[in-house]
């Protein structure tokens, strides 16, 4: 998991100064302490410090409350900066990453007949997976998929209906052209 070092200095400064949220939130002159206070909370407790999220309280946009609290927290400009290039980085990383899935093959393939029947046929012969899957270790990564598959396969009693017949595998993709196939034995997923 991504950790922001630019978090771990802000975080380490408000521990080294001893301060808190609310005493920080009337440093950022908020109107309403609790609103500033509950902000900085929410922007603290985020690995990305919710850049990339968005967020305006009427006072501050995200990327210039953290600014604000890092003059406050006399941290130098050039740590805030490179801090924020950082999460950038990791932000674009997780836009372009691969985003793994299970296909499931069986007896049938039909061929849509329109948009939105490729759209349920797309639905039907794909599990989806969390984004973030592949940040995995890849042993586990194996593990849950084989549990995700013999899950549907049970919930499925081995077919996925007239449309499409009995299942004959399934593949999971963890990367655009690397792929596992769990076999069907006996009923059993290996």
């Amino acid at each position: 998991m991504f950790n922001s070092s630019l978090k771990q200095i802000i975080v380490e400064k408000i521990k080294e100064e001893n301060i808190t949220s609310t005493e920080l939130s009337k440093k950022l002159e908020y109107v309403k302490i609790v609103v500033g206070a509950n902000r900085i909370d929410e922007i603290l407790n985020s690995n990305l410090l919710r850049i990339g999220s968005g967020g305006y309280d009427y006072r501050y946009i995200t990327s210039e409350i953290l600014e604000a609290l890092c003059e406050i927290l006399n941290i130098e400009k050039a740590v805030y900066i490179d801090g924020i290039k950082e999460i950038r980085n990791e932000l674009k990383r997780i836009e372009t990453r691969y985003h793994a899935n299970i296909k499931i093959f069986s007896e049938y393939k039909p061929k849509p007949s329109s948009y939105a029947s490729a759209i349920g046929i797309s639905k039907a012969i794909n599990i989806k997976l969390p984004r973030d899957f592949v940040d995995k270790p890849f042993d586990l990564q194996k593990v849950e998929v084989l549990q995700k598959c013999r899950q549907h396969y049970s919930e499925n009693k081995g077919s996925l209906g007239k449309i499409f017949g009995l299942i004959k595998f399934y593949r999971y993709f963890y990367s655009k052209d690397k792929y596992i196939d769990l076999e069907i034995i006996d009923g059993q997923i290996t």
